[in-house]
């Protein structure tokens, strides 16, 4: 029997996300792991020191899909100290995940400003069923390309109970475009963990994990149509990991 692992990202200031996904985990029975340490006021220098800062290994792990522009601001900025913390989160709750659960389970993640569409739990589970067994990731949305949406798709997206189906996710898309909520395989996440503990994370969790993964044939990876959520940092709360305004260093 596969057993799925939910697990919410928290920074403790968001109050009214957190009062938002505990409204939905409640509404669809779902009791998740809070993820509520490795704030960034609560970093430790091991933290920090899991950050690979050089120029070419940003350049390396991203060239394929970042255009260089994005690349060089990135380069001369670095990642914040909110960023640095959202790497942690994601890293060390897959950690307990795998020491928790077996090679047949699924991890599922949600960053606190994700927005769930209507239904969201019995689509999901409706997307679990459908997909080839032994897949490695699940995408519930497409992350960045929010804004690009109109107003009236969004809604429509929303407000649609039934209606849903799985594509697959071709690269360079499966990451990329966000992490604010996905299902990924044991197999996968140990992987990540692997990662961070061998290389540390040069770049965002999401151009991280598209960099890992990137050369893997994406047959097995997917996302929904319409969307299962959406990424509220756009326009709901209208603030982000990546507004530039707190902890930037070099």
């Amino acid at each position: 029997m596969i057993r799925i692992s939910f697990n919410i990202l928290y920074y403790h200031k968001n109050v009214e996300r957190e009062k938002y996904l505990t409204e939905q985990m409640n509404l669809y029975g779902i009791n998740p792991n809070w993820i509520r340490k490795y704030d960034r006021e609560k970093l430790e220098q091991v933290h920090y020191d899991k950050i690979d800062k050089d120029p070419k290994s940003i350049r390396k792990s991203i060239e394929r899909f970042i255009p260089e522009n994005i690349i060089q601001e990135f380069i001369e900025q670095g990642m914040n100290d909110a960023e640095v913390s959202l790497n942690t989160k994601h890293v060390e709750s897959m950690r307990t995940f795998l020491d928790q659960y077996t090679e047949k389970d699924y991890y599922v993640v949600l960053e606190d400003d994700a927005i769930l569409f209507s239904n969201f739990k019995e689509k999901f589970l409706s997307c679990i069923q459908a997909m080839s067994s032994g897949f490695d990731l699940f995408h519930f949305d497409l992350g960045n390309a929010t804004p690009k949406v109109s107003p009236d798709e969004l809604e429509w997206m929303m407000n649609q109970r039934d209606f849903v189906k799985i594509e697959n996710n071709q690269l360079p898309a499966k990451f990329q475009l966000g992490t604010a909520g996905f299902c990924m395989s044991y197999r996968w996440c140990k992987r990540v963990v692997d990662y961070y503990d061998k290389n540390g994370f040069c770049v965002p969790s999401d151009w991280q994990f598209s960099s890992i993964f990137f050369d893997d044939s994406n047959l097995r990876c997917y996302v929904s149509v319409p969307w299962l959520i959406k990424q509220g940092s756009f326009d709901t709360y209208g603030s982000s990991v990546r507004d530039r305004d707190n902890g930037v260093f070099k």
